[in-house]
């Protein structure tokens, strides 16, 4: 177990983690923790409670609001309030991610951004089995699956919900399913060679072998989402 640190008030540490110049931390609500080696750029801004995990870099610029937790091997820019980032994770430019659930081995393209509140103020209602449900929460931005790629500018309507493998552009203004490419020509599968060649790609930037298990849990996830496909012609 990691022992913390206590850089300034309400502000633990973990070994090797660099702090740059010109960060501000605001603890007025919670503590922040940042884990072992990882690295706050210059002129960021990280509110409390917050949690930033090992080997996670936080860009320059950032503004990490209160209730975030970022996983491990994580790289965030931007804006980013009361959401949850899983391991290997990347927002690394400009844009707004709020109130969110983003899974692990996502990439968000630059400018990509979240809504989380309606127009009308009134309480978000997601889609869910043909059904749609109120959450009774008006701030609620959008979930994500594993391994879901934006393109740059991608912007997400408020209570959306993306599949795993997930290949998004433009205004996304309904859920997507898993292994689903939004494209200019219209919706098309995403085939589970391509996933397992852009897994193997993924995992050796970050010096990950591919095991056996990776793969199966793929084809495992591709067959058991089958119908989010269904609609599409092939």
């Amino acid at each position: 177990m990691t022992d913390y640190e206590l850089r300034e008030k309400n502000v633990y540490v973990g070994k090797n983690v660099a702090i740059d110049q010109f960060v501000i931390f605001n603890t007025d609500q919670g503590v922040i923790i940042i884990d072992d080696c990882a690295h706050v750029y210059p002129f960021s801004y990280i509110e409390g409670p917050c949690y930033i995990g090992a080997h996670t870099e936080i860009k320059s610029h950032s503004q990490i609001r209160k209730n975030t937790s970022i996983g491990h091997h994580c790289k965030i820019g931007g804006e980013v309030s009361g959401s949850i980032f899983q391991p290997y994770t990347n927002k690394a430019h400009h844009g707004f991610v709020g109130d969110s659930y983003i899974g692990s081995w996502v990439n968000l393209g630059a400018g990509t951004t979240t809504s989380n509140l309606k127009n009308t103020y009134g309480p978000v209602r997601i889609e869910y089995s043909g059904e749609k449900i109120d959450t009774g929460m008006q701030f609620l931005g959008c979930i994500i699956g594993d391994y879901v790629k934006t393109a740059i500018n991608t912007s997400i309507y408020t209570g959306k919900i993306i599949g795993v493998y997930a290949q998004l552009f433009g205004c996304v203004t309904e859920n997507i399913g898993s292994f689903v490419m939004d494209t200019h020509e219209g919706k098309k599968v995403f085939e589970l060679e391509s996933a397992i060649r852009a897994q193997k790609r993924s995992f050796e930037r970050r010096g990950i072998e591919q095991k056996e298990e990776d793969i199966e849990f793929l084809k495992r996830v591709f067959e058991e989402t089958k119908d989010e496909r269904s609609f599409i012609s092939v």
